[in-house]
């Protein structure tokens, strides 16, 4: 069994715009899937395995949930979405990009905007991540050689 490709889940709130982060994500060499339905992004955010290794997110489609509902909330509180680098597009509103930083959010970017601003926010986003990643994996491999290590004496 293959592992899954590294993937950016994009939450739209039309086709055009859906189609455009896209191809940022393509641009990169990454896989993408484009949802325009807030259901459809909970239902394939909702289990560890495979998840994505970046979200970005439009306001037009954060915000078609019932009042009180916070997406960005509801994705960190996922323990596998918990680290992932999250990009959210939105209006400029400092209340809005108050509230969407404070439910976790890593960058907000303020539309319009083109689509290499999301390119370098993103790219840079997961080069960091993949650096830590690589870090955390060489910590742990340091922490069982010296338990193997220890073992041996």
């Amino acid at each position: 069994m293959s592992l899954p490709r590294p993937h950016v889940l994009i939450g739209s709130g039309s086709a055009e715009r859906g189609a455009s982060l896209r191809q940022v994500t393509v641009d990169l060499g990454l896989d993408s899937e484009v949802y325009d339905d807030v259901e459809r992004v909970l239902y394939h955010t909702r289990a560890a395995g495979g998840g994505p290794e970046a979200i970005i997110m439009e306001h037009a489609l954060a915000t078609r949930v019932p009042e009180n509902f916070d997406l960005v909330a509801i994705l960190r509180r996922r323990p596998h979405l918990s680290e992932v680098p999250f990009i959210y597009l939105g209006p400029t509103d400092s209340a809005i990009q108050t509230r969407v930083v404070a439910s976790g959010a890593d960058i907000y970017v303020s539309l319009p905007t083109q689509p290499a601003v999301v390119r370098a926010y993103l790219e840079r986003m997961l080069v960091r991540r993949r650096a830590d990643k690589a870090m955390r994996d060489a910590l742990e491999q340091m922490r069982h050689f010296e338990q193997d290590y220890k073992v041996s004496e």
